[in-house]
C-alpha cells in the first residue's frame, strides 16, 4: 500500500510509523508498504513498483515486465520496468523509464487492475532493449499466441530496432 492508501484509510503519519515498529507494515520502496508480512509475490512486487512510481494514473508495467506478463518472454529476474509520464528515479528493484507520450486508451490495459502497457505498445518498447534476433522471437511468439489483433504485428518494426537507420 501507498502512504496516499494508507492516509485515505485515515491513517497518519503516527499511525504508520507505529505501524512499522510493530512489524505490521514493510518497507518496500520509499511511501510504499507490504502490509502484514514482507514478502511478496512477484504480481505484489509489480504492484509495488508501480506504486512507487505514482500509481496506476501515473505509472505503467512496461518493457521485459509486460513482456512476461503476456507471456512473451520469461519472468525477468532483475528490476521490473516501469514507464511513467511523471518524474521518477529507478531505485535498485525498479528500472523507471519516461515516456512524453504514453495513450491510456489505446497503450495500456488493466489486467486485474495492474495498469500494463498493451501487447502492440510492449513489442514497439522492446525495439529498444532486445536485440534484432531477440525481437523476432518475441514478435514470432506473440503471433503464435494469438495475442495480437490482425494487421499490428507489423506495426512495432516501422521504426528500426536501436535508432538505427532502416
Amino acid at each position: 500500500m501507498s502512504i496516499a492508501q494508507l492516509r485515505a484509510l485515515g491513517l497518519d503519519r503516527g499511525a504508520i510509523a507505529w505501524r512499522v515498529r510493530r512489524g505490521r507494515l514493510h518497507a518496500v520502496h520509499r511511501a510504499v508498504y507490504a502490509v502484514g508480512h514482507a514478502r511478496l509475490t512477484w504480481r505484489g512486487r509489480l504492484w509495488a513498483a508501480v506504486l512507487a512510481c505514482g500509481g496506476p494514473g501515473a505509472a505503467v508495467v512496461s518493457h521485459r515486465t509486460a513482456a512476461a506478463l503476456w507471456d512473451l518472454l520469461p519472468t525477468p529476474t532483475g528490476p521490473i520496468d516501469v514507464t511513467t509520464l511523471r518524474r521518477s528515479a529507478s531505485t535498485t528493484g525498479i528500472r523507471v523509464l519516461r515516456r512524453r507520450t504514453l495513450d491510456p486508451t489505446t497503450d495500456v490495459v488493466h489486467l486485474d487492475g495492474l495498469p500494463v502497457t498493451t501487447p502492440t505498445r510492449t513489442l514497439r518498447d522492446l525495439q529498444d532493449v532486445l536485440s534484432p534476433q531477440g525481437l523476432e522471437r518475441t514478435l514470432r511468439t506473440a503471433e503464435n499466441r494469438r495475442i495480437l489483433r490482425h494487421g499490428h504485428i507489423a506495426h512495432p518494426l516501422t521504426r528500426p530496432p536501436f535508432g538505427g537507420a532502416a
